[in-house]
């Protein structure tokens, strides 16, 4: 790890490739090893990087929400696993005790999720919609 008179500095690598069509992770995983290779420690994602882009339409759709540990978050999970690097993605996530959407923010280290932070508002909840 390089560092300054700071102290220590974290190589990052910022992607700005959407990968929602990416079912099975494996563009994501090949984003995240060209930025390990390039000397990345941490990789950020965009804001919703596995979801088509959720404010185009006017209503929620049950499919691009989950719950913590979902389809997405796992994909970004086991790509940060496989390839050793961490992981600033995110999901829709859905509150199981209120069903409320939210944009939250999942940080993953090679091994764990180190953090869940809800974005600024919330998303409508499905029945907002109907």
């Amino acid at each position: 790890m390089k560092s300054d008179s700071n102290g220590p500095l974290l190589g990052g690598a910022l992607i700005t490739e959407v990968l929602f069509g990416d079912t099975d992770g494996e563009g994501l995983r090949d984003h995240l090893s060209a930025a390990k290779q390039r000397g990345a420690q941490l990789a950020l994602l965009p804001e919703l990087p596995l979801n088509p882009w959720s404010p185009a339409r006017r209503t929620a759709r049950e499919e691009d929400e989950e719950t913590v540990g979902g389809p997405r978050h796992e994909r970004q999970a086991a790509a940060a696993r496989d390839v050793g690097i961490a992981v600033l993605g995110g999901a829709i996530v859905t509150d199981p005790g209120t069903a409320r959407r939210h944009n939250t923010a999942l940080l993953e280290d090679r091994a764990t999720l180190l953090a869940l932070r809800r974005l600024a508002g919330r998303m409508n909840r499905r029945e907002d919609h109907e």
